[in-house]
């Protein structure tokens, strides 16, 4: 019988190297769901250690995997230095030799997460999915940023994609979004999912935006409307 995730009741916890104590539901997740093969992807990974999602699986837990970030590089962690795009992303994982089916994938870029993650899922299936969201949007908002592949975040302005962006995104491709952190989306393949958590209320997992998380940045919702996908 599969066990309920019950992620509302784990109490996030820094175990390592995650920048909001993302470790301990990650952690949560895999002990319901098991492993394959220990196999994980994160992007932007920053320098691979610190804010680094993966690095508690990987010291503490005996996972290997690919690290990705356009600013950083080190060989030795498996990081590599490269701006991904939804036209690049395909060809990098091939060229690392990501397999089609693996444990984690992490996204993180500030901006394109949508677009990447839609990207890899019509090639690959991590079973479990950790993506940046922007919960500034209202839990009925489905609101997508256009695709810009050279963009980068400005450090005021709000940018990413709604939840219920990723929600959509999810179910599309046998996935269920089973909860929200702070501003993360966690998505895992429904079949490894009890009845509990598949089928569990919208509601539930978001029940309201969290404006509060952009209080420092105070143009976070001065963006023009053609920037954005409204679905």
């Amino acid at each position: 019988m599969k066990e309920d995730l019950l992620l509302d009741k784990v109490e996030p916890k820094i175990i390592l190297n995650s920048q909001k104590g993302q470790d301990s539901l990650i952690e949560r997740i895999f002990e319901c769901v098991g492993t394959t093969n220990k196999y994980y992807v994160e992007f932007g990974a920053y320098d691979g250690i610190v804010s680094c999602n993966s690095r508690n699986l990987k010291i503490n837990h005996q996972w290997q995997g690919l690290l990705l970030d356009d600013e950083k590089e080190n060989k030795n962690l498996n990081l590599h230095k490269i701006k991904l795009t939804r036209e690049n992303i395909g060809k990098v994982f091939q060229m690392h030799k990501v397999p089609f089916i693996f444990d984690f994938l992490c996204v993180d870029v500030d901006g394109m997460d949508y677009w990447l993650l839609q990207e890899i899922l019509k090639h690959h299936e991590p079973r479990v999915i950790m993506v940046e969201t922007c919960v500034f949007f209202e839990p009925n908002e489905n609101k997508i940023m256009k695709y810009d592949a050279g963009f980068r975040w400005d450090g005021k302005h709000k940018f990413g994609s709604s939840p219920l962006a990723f929600k959509k995104l999810a179910e599309k491709y046998g996935y269920k979004l089973v909860h929200v952190y702070l501003d993360e989306c966690f998505l895992v393949k429904k079949d490894l999912l009890s009845e509990n958590d598949t089928n569990k209320k919208w509601s539930e997992i978001f029940p309201k935006s969290n404006k509060e998380l952009y209080n420092e940045y105070l143009d976070f919702d001065n963006c023009e409307e053609e920037g954005w996908i409204n679905d």
